[in-house]
């Protein structure tokens, strides 16, 4: 064959990675972040986030709190 299609069949390159990462304005890598609460150590939820200050906002926003009440209440790290 002799088409777009016949790059694909070679699998996922980095050039398809780049492109992929251009296409959905994926900057940096991404890592994984915790959600604990403060009072049992617990792990409530995990999600992945290029930095600390994007997966706070995240949760602030999820649990739908200010960020004084969550200060209160939670804490959030990188995945041990």
């Amino acid at each position: 064959m002799n088409g777009k299609g016949d790059k694909w069949r070679g699998g996922w390159s980095h050039e398809y990675a780049d492109n992929f990462s251009k296409i959905f304005k994926r900057k940096g890598k991404q890592m994984q972040y915790e959600l604990v609460q403060k009072n049992s150590n617990e792990v409530i939820s995990k999600i992945d986030a290029t930095n600390l200050d994007n997966a706070i906002q995240f949760f602030i926003a999820i649990k739908q709190l200010n960020k004084e009440q969550f200060d209160e209440l939670y804490f959030v790290r990188e995945e041990e």
